[in-house]
């Protein structure tokens, strides 16, 4: 898993990393499928590409303060997951 993280980091974003320790994992149940995510820390290598870019299954990609995510149009229960598991404290 920590092999495809660094790949699919790299092809969505151009950004190398190291794939860290997992923070938590969702599902996505509905009448056609039926996903589970899982969601790992990433550590973005030293001396790579300082901005992202997005990849094929991107629209954009962009740095974004903590701050500003609760402004922005988010996957569905992304900011409670970011919450929950105490990657970002809101209020």
């Amino acid at each position: 898993m920590m092999e495809a993280v660094e790949r699919e980091l790299l092809e969505e974003t151009g950004l190398t990393g190291r794939c860290g320790p997992l923070i938590g994992w969702v599902e996505r149940v509905s009448a056609t499928h039926h996903f589970v995510i899982f969601d790992f820390a990433v550590e973005i290598e030293p001396g790579g590409i300082a901005e992202p870019t997005a990849g094929d299954d991107a629209d954009e990609a962009r740095w974004v303060s903590f701050a500003d995510l609760t402004g922005l149009e988010l996957v569905e229960g992304m900011l409670e997951f970011l919450v929950e598991h105490e990657v970002l404290a809101v209020g």
